[in-house]
């Protein structure tokens, strides 16, 4: 192998991918307020039709389409608000598949009235409760 393969291997062998986002998967754009499942592959976010509703008060923040038929209601254990917070989370949904019904998250990033969890199954955006 000539020593420009040789560079070129071991370079390949240290890349880092582009920056992964939070909770070690990608998440494009990843300052919308809503749920991204690993890889990307899919989210529910807010944006045109779809509405955020939060209640400080129950601890819960609920994302909808206009016409329900997808919908997101997270009710959480405590109100995370520091990095490093630990939370639980129950949680309601249709026609949203990758997030789970029960989900342990940990708050990964606390900027601009905003709250960024982190679980082996999903991230989510909500603002701050």
């Amino acid at each position: 192998m000539s020593a420009a393969m040789l560079l070129f291997a071991s370079g390949c062998a240290d890349e880092k991918k582009p920056d992964a986002g939070f909770g070690g998967f990608y998440t494009a754009g990843s300052d919308a307020v809503g749920f991204y499942a690993p890889g990307g592959l899919d989210s529910f976010v807010e944006g045109y039709g779809v509405q955020v509703c939060t209640n400080p008060g129950r601890l819960t923040f609920r994302l909808q389409d206009s016409g329900q038929s997808r919908y997101v209601h997270v009710e959480f254990s405590s109100a995370p608000s520091e990095v490093s917070d630990r939370v639980t989370a129950e949680v309601t949904a249709r026609g949203v598949d990758f997030v789970g019904e029960r989900l342990e998250l940990e708050a990964v990033k606390v900027e601009d009235g905003k709250v960024w969890l982190s679980s082996g199954t999903v991230n989510m955006i909500i603002p701050a409760l």
